[in-house]
C-alpha cells in the first residue's frame, strides 16, 4: 500500500502527460486528413505504433490466460479500431481545438465508469472539478462565437470526439482490470498490435485499401 501511495505523484504526471499528446494527436492528425482518408490515417498511424513498440513485443513475452487474451481483444477492437475511426471522423468535421477540448469530458466519464465497473470512489472535491471541467466543454460544445464560426466547428463532429470517449472507457476498464497481474508494457504493446491487426481488416472493407505511395 505504501508503495502505490509514493507512486501516486509519478502516476498523476503520467496521465497528464499523456492527456497533452493525446490532445497533440488532433493537430498532427488534422494535418493527416488533407493527405489522405481516415481509415487510412488510422490505419497508417497504428503500424508505426506497432513497429516502435516492437522491440518491447520480443523482451516481453505475455502470460495472459484465456480469458485474459478475450478481454484484451475486446478491449482493443473497442479502443484502436472503434475508437479513433469515429473519433477521426469527428476530426474531420470540426476543429482540432474543439476536438482536442472535447476530451475534457474524459475525467468524468471515466470517474463515472470507474464508480460503476470498478467500484471506485472519488472524493467531494474530484466530482465538482470534474464537473467544472465537463460544463466548461459542454459551453464550448454548444456556444456560438464569431472566432468560432470562422473556423467551421461542428457539433456532428463534437458529439462524435466524445463519443469516442465513452468508447475509450471500455478500452481502458478493460486494460486496467489486465494490469492487476500483467505489466504495462505487455499490456499496452499487445493490445496495440491486435488493434492494428484489426484495422488490416476493417480499413479496407470501410475506406478502401490505403495508398502507399
Amino acid at each position: 500500500m505504501q508503495q502505490g501511495k509514493q507512486n501516486r505523484p509519478l502516476g498523476f504526471a503520467s496521465c497528464a502527460s499523456a492527456s497533452m499528446l493525446w490532445g497533440c494527436g488532433f493537430f498532427f492528425g488534422k494535418i493527416a486528413l488533407r493527405e489522405m482518408n481516415v481509415g487510412a490515417m488510422v490505419f497508417y498511424r497504428f503500424v508505426f505504433a506497432t513497429l516502435g513498440l516492437l522491440p518491447l513485443m520480443l523482451t516481453h513475452k505475455p502470460r495472459l490466460s484465456a480469458k485474459e487474451w478475450r478481454l484484451l481483444l475486446i478491449g482493443s477492437f473497442f479502443g484502436i479500431p472503434l475508437q479513433f475511426l469515429i473519433q477521426f471522423y469527428g476530426l474531420s468535421l470540426t476543429t482540432v481545438s474543439h476536438a482536442s477540448l472535447m476530451v475534457g469530458t474524459m475525467p468524468v466519464i471515466l470517474a463515472v465508469g470507474a464508480t460503476i465497473f470498478a467500484r471506485e470512489r472519488l472524493p467531494l472535491l474530484g466530482w465538482i472539478a470534474i464537473a467544472a471541467s465537463t460544463c466548461g466543454a459542454a459551453l464550448i460544445v454548444f456556444g456560438k462565437s464569431v472566432a468560432a464560426a470562422a473556423a467551421h466547428p461542428s457539433l456532428r463532429g463534437d458529439l462524435m470526439v466524445v463519443a469516442s470517449m465513452l468508447i475509450a472507457l471500455v478500452w481502458i476498464l478493460s486494460n486496467k482490470k489486465l494490469m492487476e497481474s500483467h505489466s504495462s508494457i505487455v499490456i499496452t504493446s499487445y493490445g496495440v498490435l491486435s488493434g492494428m491487426l484489426m484495422l488490416v481488416l476493417m480499413v479496407p472493407m470501410l475506406y478502401g485499401v490505403p495508398p502507399y505511395t
